[in-house]
């Protein structure tokens, strides 16, 4: 088949060939890997469904600061010449003042293509819940949910306003690489924002026998509470399950699609200084006693409190009983490595990225002006302007958390990438990864990771890659990375 349409930017042949196929579907997963091309095929999706008077607006809901970009580069980029629409960036902050409603209001009158891009957190709110209601009711909409894995609990307030609000549009996308962020569970929500009928079709009226048939499970008791629960011990059935989401759904990875230049990856071991390694016995050896001494003693939020503290001393500071202070460590070796490592071993530009806000600050003061961050401490302007000083050549290191620079920015200026530190969030780690490997990308790309042997460490990153080789299973990815 031959398209009609005049695309403003070139598809892929991955591309060209998911648009040409599935371009009509009212509902499909995009559950491709970060830099393969999403945006271009919703973009193009939504420019088509528009020439066929088939759609009259597009609501866009993204992670916090994402949502934006799509207003600012990708729709500009992609969409066709031609068509003509207006964006609006829903800002929960200034939804009640005179200026917001009347650009709402004007956004839903406008007689071309209008784009409402809203973030997740937004969507949740009493006043911007009811304006995409209003924008869906009084629309023909193409819903774009991006990085939709956002939506994946079935108990959260945003995944339920995500599948209620999908029910008023009338044709829906969902967007992310890592549609399996922890477990199978993960699918049953991002689907029934694509489908609310998708899984009873397929046999599964309810999450109750959904979890049943993907997990198999225990009972165990709480040693508090002594109340019982389930708790699943393994996954199942894994084969089925990607049988039945490729019903709904494509899947692509970079390695099947793109030619990528090679990714190497490398661990640098640090060893602890004596300060840090007393305090990590200290508190290892507590904890320790903790569990010898029963279940009734051990809670949930202490196992994670404990190995939270245990990782900040391996990264050098430790905050205090009274929750404010933070007690930095004076030897670190790891920062001491790190430094040596990124101006003695590493050639242009460096992405680093760091689970803690206060090891950004102390390897933004190590590296002085040449870095640039991108952490909570930033405005949304700020994190923009220090990706485009990385593209531009103007700063030689963005130092950011995953959790805030790993998605939505494209870093293909850095051909070196180091984790000063990693957390358990499969989801942070594979959408960090990709910022600088992706569709642009023309240089060998090195990923340096630094491990504190015998420490909390080496456990992140095998938990890490468990979950990333289940993920695979289901979305039958053809090659399983080696991260690290």
């Amino acid at each position: 088949m031959t398209t009609k349409m005049q695309f403003k930017s070139d598809p892929f042949p991955h591309q060209l060939e998911e648009w040409e196929r599935h371009k009509d579907d009212i509902a499909r997963g995009i559950f491709w890997s970060q830099g393969t091309g999403k945006s271009w095929l919703a973009i193009n999706t939504a420019a088509w469904l528009w020439e066929k008077q088939e759609i009259d607006a597009v609501l866009i809901v993204a992670p916090n600061g994402v949502q934006q970009n799509w207003l600012t580069d990708e729709i500009p980029a992609h969409l066709p010449d031609g068509i003509p629409w207006e964006g609006h960036c829903y800002q929960s902050k200034r939804a009640k003042t005179k200026w917001h409603k009347k650009a709402c209001d004007s956004l839903l009158k406008f007689s071309g293509l209008p784009v409402l891009a809203m973030s997740y957190e937004a969507l949740v709110t009493p006043e911007g819940k009811k304006f995409a209601r209003k924008f869906l009711e009084k629309r023909q909409v193409l819903y774009v949910a991006d990085e939709s894995h956002r939506a994946k609990s079935p108990s959260a307030q945003r995944a339920r306003a995500v599948v209620a609000s999908g029910k008023l549009a009338k044709y829906r996308r969902a967007l992310t690489g890592t549609p399996m962020a922890n477990s199978p569970f993960d699918y049953w929500m991002q689907v029934k924002f694509l489908d609310p009928e998708f899984w009873a079709k397929h046999d599964f009226c309810s999450l109750e026998a959904f979890k049943t048939y993907f997990g198999h499970w225990e009972e165990r008791i709480n040693g508090q509470t002594g109340q019982r629960f389930k708790h699943v011990v393994y996954y199942k059935n894994l084969d089925r399950l990607a049988d039945i989401i490729k019903h709904i759904s494509s899947r692509v990875t970079k390695e099947e699609v793109l030619d990528l230049p090679p990714r190497t990856f490398e661990k640098r071991y640090v060893e602890l200084s004596a300060e840090q390694a007393r305090l990590y016995k200290e508190l290892r050896d507590e904890f320790c006693t903790f569990l010898l001494e029963g279940e009734e003693m051990v809670s949930a939020n202490l196992v994670i409190t404990r190995l939270l503290r245990l990782q900040q001393i391996v990264c050098g500071h430790l905050p205090l009983d009274d929750g404010e202070t933070v007690y930095e460590i004076k030897d670190v070796p790891r920062l001491e490595i790190l430094e040596d490592t990124v101006k003695n071993d590493c050639d242009g530009q460096v992405i680093i990225w760091s689970r803690f806000r206060k090891d950004i600050d102390r390897i933004c003061d190590m590296l002085g002006k040449e870095a640039v961050r991108c952490d909570g401490k930033t405005e949304l302007e700020e994190r923009k302007r220090s990706m485009h000083a990385l593209q531009a050549g103007d700063a030689r290191f963005f130092v950011s958390n995953p959790a805030v620079g790993g998605t939505g920015f494209t870093l293909t200026a850095a051909k070196t990438m180091v984790y000063y530190s990693n957390s358990y969030d499969f989801v942070l780690r594979d959408q960090s990864l990709d910022r600088n490997y992706r569709i642009s990308q023309d240089q060998p790309v090195h990923v340096i990771d630094l491990v504190a042997q015998g420490t909390v460490d080496v456990k992140l990153i095998d938990s890490i890659q468990k979950k990333q080789k289940m993920a695979a299973t289901i979305n039958r990815d053809e090659i399983i990375s080696e991260w690290v």
